[in-house]
């Protein structure tokens, strides 16, 4: 199984909001991103910026294949994360896969959700890290179109 093999520098990212600690959902633009299963006790505290970037991906094992990529970060720079976050849409064309923390003891405390859809692979891969580290990924996704 091969790293990402490239990422656009073509990213776009957008601030959708500052997590609310009463709150376990965020509606940007008709979509809801809901956050939880706060792991170890540990909450997102308020004053978390919440970010959803959009970028195209090249991942694959045989070869490059051309996805579409998104995800979501939410960034506190106080606390040691850990934590799933969950996009709901109804379109069955997201391809939703679950992320831990990034950041590994380095104080980054990134939370990172990636979901890939319109793949032409139907392999396994690798998403890097926000770092740009594919061997030391932060997940390994399903096949695609299972």
């Amino acid at each position: 199984m091969s790293g990402v093999i490239g990422i656009s520098p073509n990213m776009k990212s957008e601030t959708i909001g500052t997590f609310d600690d009463n709150s376990f959902f965020v509606r940007k633009g008709g979509l809801q991103y809901q956050i939880g299963d706060i792991g170890w006790d540990t909450p997102i505290y308020k004053g978390s910026n919440i970010t959803v970037s959009t970028e195209k991906v090249y991942v694959g094992k045989a070869g490059l294949y051309f996805c579409n990529h998104k995800f979501i970060t939410i960034s506190n720079y106080n606390i040691d994360v850990y934590a799933n976050i969950y996009h709901n849409t109804t379109n069955l064309n997201d391809y939703s896969v679950f992320v831990e923390r990034d950041g590994h003891g380095s104080g980054r405390n990134t939370i990172q959700m990636t979901w890939i859809w319109n793949c032409s692979a139907n392999d396994y891969f690798y998403i890097a890290n926000s770092n740009g580290y594919a061997e030391n990924p932060i997940f390994v996704g399903h096949k695609i179109g299972d």
